[in-house]
């Protein structure tokens, strides 16, 4: 009865550490099955950090909260990459001189207010170009009265145009002093200066 106890008590022990050997290896298996993709996102998002491309993002194979992440992930990338995209198209646009060019994507959360802002400030660049432009076909065609909505301008484009609008004035002001001085000497009165 003690030799069948003990070879019992043997066998448990064996089936014991051959259970727990088991469970240690599917347990080491499920945690480098979350790891491993882990990691290589990891990897990947700092890849992308590294060198600025997002043309090497891979989502891992199944279907779990990882491949879902990854997707997520991909999402935002896809998003960002169309709005540096248009940014590029638009700043290309504005280099060849092409005013009418504006980002069009439709954007969320701090990417819809990049597009305003960017936008904004490809029509503010437009607006002071199409003021200047106004006023040299005014001059162009003798109209030195030519008025500058300068509320519609801030910052530098508000000082461009001011200098705009004063020169215009100058030039208004020199042009009627002639034409005063020689409105006077037509008639006799040589007294007049400009």
């Amino acid at each position: 009865l003690s030799q069948l106890s003990d070879s019992k008590t043997y066998e448990m022990a064996v089936s014991s550490l051959i259970a727990l050997l088991v469970l240690l290896v599917v347990n080491a298996l499920l945690i480098k099955s979350i790891t491993s993709p882990l990691s290589r996102m990891k990897n990947q998002v700092n890849e992308i950090a590294r060198n600025g491309t997002y043309k090497t993002w891979t989502i891992p194979p199944g279907k779990n909260e990882l491949t879902e992440m990854a997707h997520s992930i991909q999402s935002l990338l896809y998003s960002v990459v169309a709005a540096t995209s248009e940014i590029t198209e638009v700043s290309q646009a504005l280099a060849k001189g092409q005013l009418s060019s504006r980002m069009n994507g439709h954007y969320q959360g701090e990417l819809t207010t990049l597009k305003q802002e960017f936008n904004s400030s490809v029509e503010n660049i437009a607006n002071a170009f199409h003021a200047i432009d106004a006023v040299s076909m005014d001059l162009a065609q003798g109209n030195l009265q030519s008025q500058i909505n300068l509320d519609q301008f801030a910052g530098d484009y508000q000082a461009v145009m001011q200098n705009l609008q004063k020169a215009t004035h100058v030039q208004s002001d020199s042009i009627n002093s002639i034409i005063k001085v020689m409105q006077a000497m037509s008639q006799g009165n040589f007294s007049q200066r400009i």
